[in-house]
């Protein structure tokens, strides 16, 4: 059966939350005093310090190209596809010259370990079925950025497991960028 497959790799995912435990304090600590320079700092260290342990526990290596492109500092919407949960370790592995966190749904937040830390470091999460909730999450993630810190955005809007192209974007997805004038940095991944 497929679950007892997946049995390994979930229980080496499970051990890798305590990376992200880190700099929970140094984040909190920012956030709290309304620091934003090192709020953003210590969760570019949560960030690239996670995806790399990911990456490395599960022997997984990384090639990037095109890195030498990016702006020194943000903000800036990062534009993605969205094969799969690797994505996310790869992004934080990859990107090291500014902090970023995503947008995501809702329901991430919820999970254990994992959803506190997402939300510690400023994802934007939306409720998929509730467009006032939708807006009032692009608020929150205008005024992110208007303050310095960076986002990624899948604007496929779910996981695309094909190789052969892109599903459609979602209407709203440039929105951040747009409205809060940022730059947008395109990126593709492929596994």
């Amino acid at each position: 059966m497929k679950i007892f497959a997946n049995i390994p790799g979930a229980l080496k995912l499970v051990n890798c939350l305590k990376y992200l435990e880190v700099n929970k304090k140094a984040i909190e600590d920012a956030k709290a005093s309304g620091d934003f320079e090192k709020e953003r700092e210590y969760i570019l260290k949560s960030t690239s310090y996670w995806g790399p342990m990911v990456l490395k526990m599960f022997g997984s290596t990384l090639n990037v190209k095109g890195i030498e492109n990016l702006p020194d500092k943000g903000p800036v919407v990062l534009v993605g596809n969205h094969q799969g949960y690797a994505d996310i370790f790869a992004y934080c592995a990859a990107f090291k010259k500014f902090q970023f966190a995503f947008v995501a749904r809702e329901n991430l937040g919820k999970l254990p370990f994992y959803g506190k830390w997402i939300k510690r470091i400023r994802s934007v999460l939306i409720k998929r079925d509730d467009p006032r909730a939708s807006l009032k999450a692009i608020s929150e993630g205008i005024e992110y950025l208007n303050n310095g810190f960076s986002l990624v955005i899948f604007p496929e809007g779910t996981r695309n497991k094909s190789i052969d192209g892109v599903l459609p974007f979602h209407a709203g997805s440039f929105k951040l960028a747009e409205k809060s004038g940022c730059r947008i940095i395109p990126m593709v991944q492929n596994n």
